[in-house]
């Protein structure tokens, strides 16, 4: 299946497939109400948890775009 130029049946196909996402915090830079080997699930990669604070937020929804959807493609930064 041609990722970038899905039709609206494919991508719901792809989607009907998808498994919840389980994310382990393995690191902790700063402070906030989370703690080292908290874990949180997404059912799918658009629905949040909501226990989770707006900064760990930001990471998260980075990290859950990629593996879930197979184009999705992030750069590093040159440097």
């Amino acid at each position: 299946m041609e990722k970038n130029n899905m039709t609206d049946k494919e991508y719901k196909e792809m989607w009907s497939k998808l498994e919840p996402i389980q994310i382990k915090m393995i690191e902790k830079i700063g402070s906030c109400r989370h703690n080292l080997g908290d874990i949180f699930v997404y059912t799918t990669p658009y629905e949040k948890p909501n226990e989770v604070c707006t900064a760990l937020l930001h990471v998260l929804d980075l990290d859950t775009q990629s593996p879930c959807v197979p184009f999705a493609k992030f750069k590093k930064p040159h440097g």
